[in-house]
């Protein structure tokens, strides 16, 4: 049994309803599930791979994974050890000498 049927049932038996099936509410707890992000989690679809929205910062998980893509080397990075990113072009790098060598690209005509 799920969590969230534990919590509903327990709520019908306190408030005194009577069950969820006696009351027609079945149907709606049929297709709930709770989405999770947890290093230990194996239901993360078919792909490891995570979708990111990148911030000044900080970045926000649009679709849970263990790792993303660094746009220079094409190199995994897992999501605990990302730490270059830019979010004007919402991309991510492996390392400093790959974000270096990819604001070069954008900016040629500057020194870094």
């Amino acid at each position: 049994m799920s969590f969230v049927r534990f919590v509903v049932k327990l709520l019908f038996r306190v408030i005194g309803a009577g069950s969820p099936r006696e009351t027609g509410w079945t149907g709606v707890l049929s297709p709930i599930k709770l989405a999770s992000m947890n290093a230990y989690d194996r239901d993360l679809g078919n792909s490891d791979l995570a979708v990111l929205h990148y911030g000044d910062g900080e970045y926000a998980v649009i679709k849970p994974g263990r790792f993303v893509v660094c746009a220079v080397s094409g190199a995994r990075i897992p999501l605990d050890a990302l730490r270059y990113w830019n979010p004007e072009t919402q991309e991510a790098y492996a390392g400093p000498e790959q974000a270096l060598a990819r604001w070069r690209q954008l900016h040629p005509d500057e020194k870094a």
